[in-house]
C-alpha cells in the first residue's frame, strides 16, 4: 500500500495510502442486515438484532469529562458494545472515526481500544503514527469516513465484515506550519474479521479492492 509524501522531510519511504477499515460521521447507509432474520445467540449464528440500536446516532458516544488538561478521551459507544448485529456495524464506524482521531492527534495508542496487538495490516497504522508523532505531524482533517458495512459470516469465535471506507485527501502540518498531502480521494474496500470478549476488537483486516 504505498504512498509517497510529495514535501516532507524523510516521509518518501513511508507508505499507506489506503485506509481501514475505521470516522467521525458514522454513515452504514447500505447495511441491511437489520431486514436480516437472525438466529438466536447461542447458536454458532449472529444474535438477536436489538432494535433499539440507532446505527447512525451518535447521541451515546460520550466524553471523558474530568479536569484533566489532556485531550478528552472518547469513549465507545454503548451500543457499539453490544454483541448483536448492529453493535458490530456501530463498532466498526466507530472504529473508523477513531483511525481518523488518530491521525489528527499523531497518537498511535489510539488504536489501541480497536486494534489487538497480533493485526498485522493494523500495525501499518501504528508504524506511521508512530513516524508522524516523531516529526510533530498532524492531519488537519478526518481522513476516513465509512460508505457502507455488511456482515458476512458469524460464528460464536469471529465475525467477518466488509467495509467500504471513503478516503479524502487532506493536509498533514507539523510545529513548524509546513503542509505535506496525504492519501488520495477515493474508495477502500476492506475484510475487517472481529472478535468478541466484552466489547469488539479487530484481529485482522485485508485490503480486497487491490
Amino acid at each position: 500500500m504505498p504512498h509517497t509524501r510529495q514535501t516532507s522531510p524523510g516521509s518518501s519511504g513511508r507508505r499507506l495510502a489506503s485506509a481501514l477499515a475505521v470516522t467521525a460521521v458514522l454513515t452504514t447507509t447500505s447495511c441491511n442486515s437489520a431486514s436480516e432474520p437472525t438466529p438466536a445467540a447461542t447458536s454458532d449464528s449472529a444474535p438477536p438484532t436489538n432494535s433499539a440500536t440507532v446505527l447512525t446516532s451518535t447521541s451515546d458516544a460520550l466524553t471523558d469529562t474530568s479536569t484533566s488538561t489532556s485531550t478528552p478521551t472518547v469513549t465507545i459507544p454503548a451500543g457499539a458494545r453490544e454483541q448483536t448485529r448492529d453493535g458490530l456495524i456501530l463498532f466498526l464506524g466507530f472504529s473508523v472515526s477513531e483511525v481518523s482521531r488518530a491521525y489528527r492527534e499523531a497518537d498511535p495508542a489510539i488504536l489501541d481500544r480497536i486494534f489487538t496487538p497480533d493485526c498485522l495490516v493494523c500495525s501499518e497504522f501504528r508504524t506511521e503514527l508512530t513516524e508522524m508523532e516523531r516529526l510533530g505531524q498532524h492531519a488537519l482533517e478526518d481522513i476516513w469516513f465509512v460508505n457502507s458495512t455488511y456482515i458476512e459470516a458469524w460464528s460464536s469465535e469471529s465475525v467477518e465484515a466488509i467495509v467500504d471506507v471513503n478516503q479524502e485527501l487532506v493536509d498533514l502540518v507539523d510545529a513548524s506550519g509546513t503542509r505535506t498531502k496525504y492519501g488520495e480521494k477515493r474508495l477502500f474496500r476492506w475484510s475487517a474479521t472481529l472478535s468478541y470478549n466484552r466489547g469488539w476488537m479487530i484481529t485482522r483486516l485485508q485490503r480486497l479492492d487491490q
